[in-house]
């Protein structure tokens, strides 16, 4: 058989044909490359600079396989308010003192700092200042060794990166709060958290996405990532021991995230966050334009709140609660009179989520809807709008 497909091959493409073909072949491969962006540190942000970013928790975009060029259809996502990420001067952090060779730092939406430097035509994230993983309850500050590579350039399609790092940081018995101390069955000098990061990244796609208020030429990076957490406790007679089980929730943490980025933004055209298992996609940070139809409501970094959109609403709306603790709440809804004809109970696992709401049964009007605490006091009151078509 293989010998009669090769006679085939050899009288179906004569010596005109095969000039024909490789003429074709080259202006595919030609064009291929043409639709293709190098990244350069154009993307890269720098102190001073402010980015504006929403984030669709409940999202319909559809993902392609590697390749390109791709046209990306991600106008479909909404957001209830922008969250502004602002790069500060690394002086202006908390912790610049033990960090003299960071350059920037950044007050991260969930609380805590990033600080960053830029080496090399790399960005750098070379430590974490805030609470500790886990709901260990106490602040650390986690250097990075080696930092994590953010971006890179310049940076093309077929572009890998494999990275490790890991942190080790100590804190005195006199700085854990009592709760920690009152899992241990004794109380040690001092606990010691220990982290891991294996980081894989491919730029595996590229092509021209569309996101609401605006399109741009995209380089698309894969990138998988798995933390692991170890606590151990130093006692006098005995040195350090690993006491991960008896502290915290410290299951290893997998993600997978597929990043958009363009030279003609500092912040990530789109970042798509999957299940590492099945890539089903569960969240999009996406740029936010004021021009565009994403509102402009900029959310004060850490401030606990909940937000309704669509709103006005006709039949569901999406209920985005930010920057709260972990706990049950309750989401009530009132008419103007003040009477109470709705009332939800959420339990929210980390500090952002969103949650959807039928409200076909609401009569045309306005509302006032109510969050409360686990503590029963009200967080937030705001209106909420219905319509009918």
């Amino acid at each position: 058989m293989e010998l009669q497909f090769e006679r085939f091959y050899r009288c179906t493409f004569n010596t005109r044909d095969m000039k024909y073909f490789f003429t074709l072949l080259a202006s595919a491969l030609s064009l291929s490359l043409m639709a293709q962006i190098t990244l350069t540190t154009e993307n890269f942000p720098q102190a001073g600079d402010t980015l504006f970013l929403a984030v669709d928790n409940a999202p319909t975009v559809t993902l392609t396989g590697p390749g390109g060029p791709y046209e990306w259809d991600f106008t479909t996502l909404q957001a209830p308010f922008t969250t502004e990420v602002v790069y500060r001067p690394a002086s202006e952090g908390s912790a610049y003192d033990q960090l003299p060779d960071a350059d920037m730092v950044v007050t991260l939406p969930a609380g805590g700092e990033a600080y960053y430097s830029v080496e090399n035509d790399e960005l750098l994230n070379i430590a974490l200042n805030g609470t500790a993983p886990g709901g260990l309850g106490f602040d650390l500050l986690m250097r990075l060794d080696p930092p994590l590579v953010e971006r890179k350039a310049p940076v093309q399609f077929g572009f890998s990166l494999i990275q490790e790092s890991s942190v080790s940081s100590a804190v005195s018995s006199e700085a854990l709060p009592q709760e920690i101390l009152d899992q241990l069955p004794i109380t040690p000098d001092s606990l010691r958290l220990r982290m891991t990061d294996q980081r894989t990244e491919f730029a595996d796609a590229y092509g021209t996405m569309d996101i609401p208020g605006g399109s741009f030429d995209v380089l698309r990076i894969k990138r998988f990532e798995i933390r692991e957490f170890h606590v151990d406790a130093y006692l006098s007679f005995t040195g350090w021991t690993e006491i991960t089980d008896l502290v915290g929730n410290l299951e290893p943490d997998s993600t997978l995230q597929y990043i958009f980025l363009s030279n003609e933004a500092k912040e990530p055209i789109a970042e798509v966050t999957a299940d590492p298992v099945t890539e089903e996609v569960q969240s999009v940070t996406f740029k936010s334009i004021a021009t565009g139809p994403v509102p402009t409501t900029i959310v004060p970094v850490g401030s606990p709140l909940v937000l309704a959109y669509p709103n006005p609403a006709i039949f569901d709306v999406r209920f985005e609660f930010i920057n709260l603790k972990p706990g049950v709440y309750h989401l009530e809804i009132y008419n103007l009179l003040g009477v109470k004809i709705r009332d939800e109970e959420y339990r929210i696992k980390s500090g952002n989520q969103v949650e959807k709401m039928d409200v076909s049964d609401l009569r045309k009007g306005t509302y006032l809807y109510s969050l409360r605490g686990p503590d029963g006091k009200a967080i937030t009151t705001k209106r909420l709008i219905i319509i009918r078509p």
